[in-house]
């Protein structure tokens, strides 16, 4: 069912290891927001959704680019956690 969506490719171990940073970065920003507003949990489990339905949507067309955007967005969400809890 992945091949026939596109959803396999060889794209090396490096992509990999770039899309489980992304995405503990996100969780973990994801976490420290909630610790901060517990009421947050229903806004980020809106964007979770939202970020993996986009994701996945880009993953067809450019993994490379997919995976460097969840990086981004993880890394972002990440920051804005520890800043609030600063």
């Amino acid at each position: 069912m992945l091949e026939a969506q596109g959803m396999l490719r060889e794209t090396g171990p490096a992509l990999g290891i770039v899309e489980r940073i992304g995405a503990s970065a996100l969780h973990i920003g994801f976490t420290l927001l909630v610790a901060w507003r517990p009421l947050l949990v229903i806004a980020t489990a809106v964007v979770h959704s939202a970020v993996n339905l986009v994701l996945i949507r880009m993953f067809q067309r450019s993994p490379l680019l997919t995976e460097l955007a969840l990086l981004l967005i993880g890394v972002a969400t990440l920051g804005l956690g520890v800043a609030v809890l600063r």
